[in-house]
């Protein structure tokens, strides 16, 4: 049967005809869509500097209601179109935006690539030839440590305080006036810094939580569990290492991980934990990161118990899920003698799956310090909270400790305080560990620039002493590495 050309062709174009005109909407449609998500992403940037202004200035609390009001509004507007397409509708321009997505990583892929790409020009020298061989031996290759498996131990590089640096330390505290931080300068050794290439934690050492044994200790007296990253190319994965000093100064790392989250997502979002010593051994809880590419819009707390602090097993599951979407929890905990108590940093109004909309902010703000108690450390239940926002408090992580027949006292560095308060290491105070207070006159004025212009303490654990107290810093600079800075404060007494 002869083929119809014409036919054919007029068949041909109808199609390509339609399928212009099915795809040119389509493709307005995911551009608003991608338009409108990021004019969210600004809106809710624009939103978090109201609500700090609003706890910053309490007086103009009516005006960034009214603000907070007109952002609701405009983006009820914004996608007042989006809400009038059929759902088949929705999924294609979804789908669209996923396609053009991909398409645009791609191409800038390809497109620096070819900048990358060195161009021969015709009968010139090449540039190999034109400089001398290179005699280096080559750079070490990292290897991020599988499941179930150590990387090669590396031995630290003389990066970290030694023994020379604790007496020098030392020293600066007998000069030093009661009532004053001594804290070796940014450009002196760390107590924990990242190890060489190729170590399990080449990248990352933060997250201090210290265990003082007390003076009367046989062996070392303190000992330090922190998180400890590698950075390897495409590849980041987390686990918890553990070192043990005499002095709080220097310290004595073990090789590897003593360890390491069971899930590979949880390896690769581990970002922050804590730590107590309970009446039949340590729980370990650990922070996991969102991963909205794989599904997961909110953080989660995990735990993991072990008898002597080494040997670890990780309960099965999250124990805590946040409430807000995008947040950090910023866990700490302790042992009272009784129970298990742990403190997060989170929201408590979700947003609103339909309309991904705020509910309207209460008077005390959106975000308190939520207080769970546990029997075990891996069943929690939820005890009280208090909002941050009347404490005029940076959502930072807190280092508590408890003192039988007072409560609980809580410490945290603010680097932006209000103006009451100076910058430095400050004090909550609880009776309970729900109801919490800003303790006046009791802070301990630091300035950040001790650390250093590009490093900035990012977390704490403290040790009190008889003659003042032993500050850990988890300090992150500008590049993203971190390190453990030791800081002592000499008593007044």
């Amino acid at each position: 049967m002869p083929i119809d050309v014409r036919s054919l062709a007029t068949r041909i174009g109808r199609s390509i005809v339609a399928t212009v005109r099915h795809a040119v909407p389509l493709i307005g449609q995911a551009l608003a869509y991608a338009f409108r998500t990021l004019v969210d992403v600004a809106g809710l940037g624009h939103a978090a500097f109201l609500w700090n202004t609003r706890r910053r200035h309490p007086d103009r609390a009516a005006d960034v209601a009214t603000r907070l009001a007109a952002i609701r509004d405009a983006r009820a507007s914004r996608w007042s179109a989006w809400r009038a397409l059929t759902a088949q509708r929705r999924v294609e321009v979804r789908a669209a935006v996923a396609v053009l997505t991909i398409i645009a990583v791609w191409s800038g892929q390809w497109y620096l690539s070819r900048l990358r790409t060195p161009v021969q020009v015709a009968n010139s020298v090449p540039t190999a030839a034109a400089s001398p061989p290179d005699h280096r031996p080559p750079a070490p290759t990292a290897t991020p440590y599988p499941s179930g498996s150590v990387p090669p131990v590396v031995a630290p590089a003389s990066v970290e305080a030694t023994a020379a640096d604790a007496a020098a330390l030392a020293k600066a505290v007998a000069e030093a006036r009661p009532g004053t931080w001594v804290i070796a300068p940014y450009e002196v050794k760390p107590a924990l810094a990242p190890q060489p290439l190729g170590s399990w934690d080449d990248f990352k050492v933060g997250w201090p939580v210290v265990e003082d044994a007390g003076e009367a200790a046989t062996g070392p007296r303190y000992r330090l569990w922190y998180r400890g990253c590698q950075f390897s190319g495409a590849e980041y994965v987390c686990g918890v290492g553990q070192a043990t000093s005499r002095d709080g100064i220097v310290w004595t790392r073990a090789p590897k991980p003593v360890f390491v989250p069971p899930d590979p997502l949880d390896r690769q979002g581990l970002w922050a934990m804590a730590l107590a010593h309970g009446r039949t051994g340590y729980v370990l809880w650990y922070e996991v990161d969102q991963a909205p590419f794989s599904g997961r819009r909110f953080a989660t707390l995990h735990a993991a118990t072990s008898p002597d602090g080494v040997t670890w097993t990780a309960a099965a599951g999250p124990v805590y899920t946040a409430v807000e979407q995008g947040g950090h929890l910023r866990p700490s905990a302790l042992w009272d003698g009784k129970q298990f108590h742990v403190w997060l940093i989170d929201s408590v109004a979700a947003l609103d799956p339909v309309t991904q909309l705020f509910p309207d902010m209460s008077p005390d703000g959106d975000l308190v310090i939520v207080h769970l108690t546990s029997p075990d450390g891996v069943h929690l239940t939820r005890a009280g909270d208090t909002p941050i926002d009347p404490l005029q408090m940076d959502r930072v992580p807190l280092c508590v400790s408890f003192v039988a027949g007072e409560g609980f006292l809580a410490w945290f560095f603010e680097q932006s305080p209000p103006r009451t308060f100076e910058q430095g290491v400050n004090v909550l105070r609880s009776r309970d560990g729900s109801d919490w207070a800003r303790a006046s006159g009791e802070g301990l004025p630091l300035n950040g620039a001790y650390f250093g212009s590009a490093e900035n303490p990012r977390s704490l654990s403290i040790s009190v002493q008889r003659d003042g107290l032993i500050a850990w810093f988890g300090v992150t600079k500008e590049h993203g590495r971190e390190a453990i800075r030791a800081a002592i404060h000499k008593g007044t007494k």
